[in-house]
């Protein structure tokens, strides 16, 4: 860390450098938090991809092609007439399935699209420190 390039707020101290710096008075151990806005970038953006993936195996489960159990094409239960009962069950199993991926590829890219932004705030915010901290040096 350059000495002179910290500004205290609060309790916390930032310090603007290649990583955003967090020095928490009293937190746990008393250790800093370093955070890589690069590294939460690439995060996010494998996020992404994860999140893609499992929404690609959602349309895959709930593909008319592939849901089983209720007659496709108009055609008689796949699990025989006297397992009418059974093939629905399994139809409504399988939807569900692919609901529920559906649901985490969602919440995935929420949460991918929350890192991407933290990663964008901390490099503004450290541009923004450094600025304010060269110009109070002049």
């Amino acid at each position: 860390m350059h000495r002179g390039s910290c500004v205290g707020v609060g309790k916390q101290r930032l310090c603007a450098n290649v990583m955003t710096r967090v020095m928490m008075d009293g937190g746990p151990m008393g250790e800093p938090l370093d955070v890589s806005t690069d590294d939460l970038a690439k995060l996010a953006g494998h996020m992404r991809d994860s999140a893609t993936t499992v929404a690609n195996q959602s349309k895959a489960v709930s593909s008319p092609d592939h849901l089983f159990g209720t007659g496709r094409n108009g055609a008689e239960c796949e699990a025989g007439r006297a397992y009418v009962a059974q093939g629905t069950a399994i139809h409504d199993g399988l939807q569900h399935m692919a609901d529920w991926l559906q649901h985490w590829s969602d919440a995935t890219t929420a949460t991918a699209d929350a890192l991407g932004t933290a990663a964008i705030a901390y490099g503004y915010t450290d541009g923004y420190n450094a600025d304010q901290i060269a110009g109070a040096d002049k």
